[in-house]
């Protein structure tokens, strides 16, 4: 399977094509951040939409840094569940059964790293970037793949789509600190300010994150690919940019590797910066 690139506009969907052997499938994708699925009724209307607008691939938000949207072993459920659809027992189930009936596929959108409630203290500590987990807690990269793989294990989908897969900034708690100056010499507060106008110490910093966050990535990849061989794996994320670089994004690199099937770009804004 070829890695490609592929660029989102603000409506938040863009072609693939993929060669299997002699056939080429071309893949439409469209996200949804909203939890608007949650219902019978719900699943059954958005995926109406999704159909008649001519989109084959629905990458539905399940992890927002809040809760699972799936009947979870390891997490309490999101909120919007509990709020809106508190008869639906599993409805990720639901959802794909629905999709496959209507020849769509289901990549379960995962943020990686983001955390929008105050859940699994654990993971985050005082220098944890601002509403983030922390990247450089072994447990925490040893959870959030695990979490992953419970939807592969359980869940008949397509394809997991990983965002915020990045530090959000730099952890600067004691731990981390020791950490970074036993491998670098170097003091991470200091090199926090630096990086904005020292391109060697942004490399030295984004190294150093990019370790944290690319074991992620392959952790998950190789143990979701043994449950799954064709499962596509996509992230959301920049190729190329400065600040994401420094937080540990290698997209290019994790495709290279075999690690991602696809890297979507994330442009917002009314020119696509096409270069």
């Amino acid at each position: 399977m070829k890695s490609i690139i592929i660029t989102l506009l603000l409506i938040l969907h863009a072609d693939m094509v993929f060669s299997e052997g002699e056939n080429v499938i071309a893949r439409r994708v469209i996200l949804d951040e909203d939890f608007t699925w949650l219902t019978s009724s719900q699943a059954d209307g958005v995926l109406e939409r999704v159909a008649s607008a001519g989109f084959n691939v629905f990458v539905p938000a399940v992890w927002h840094g809040r809760g699972a949207a799936w009947d979870s072993k390891l997490v309490g459920r999101e909120p919007r569940w509990k709020d809106r659809a508190t008869l639906v027992k599993d409805p990720l189930k639901q959802l794909i059964e629905k999709a496959h009936e209507k020849g769509i596929e289901v990549h379960p959108w995962f943020t990686v790293v983001l955390r929008q409630r105050d859940i699994f203290p654990e993971y985050y500590d005082e220098g944890t970037p601002e509403k983030a987990f922390n990247i450089h807690n072994e447990d925490y990269r040893t959870f959030i793949v695990e979490l992953m793989l419970e939807v592969v294990k359980n869940y008949d989908i397509d394809g997991i789509n990983l965002d915020y897969i990045r530090s959000m900034g730099n952890c600067l708690s004691a731990a981390c600190l020791a950490d970074y100056h036993k491998i670098t010499g170097r003091d991470l507060k200091e090199d926090n300010h630096l990086q904005w106008s020292d391109s060697a110490v942004a490399a030295q910093v984004g190294r150093w994150n990019e370790k944290a966050v690319t074991q992620i990535v392959k952790n998950f990849s190789e143990k979701a690919r043994a449950l799954k061989p064709d499962l596509i794996i996509s992230v959301d994320t920049h190729p190329i940019n400065n600040r994401l670089t420094i937080e540990g994004v290698n997209s290019i690199d994790w495709a290279n590797k075999g690690y991602i099937d696809v890297i979507y770009d994330m442009q917002y804004k009314t020119k696509l910066d096409i270069a």
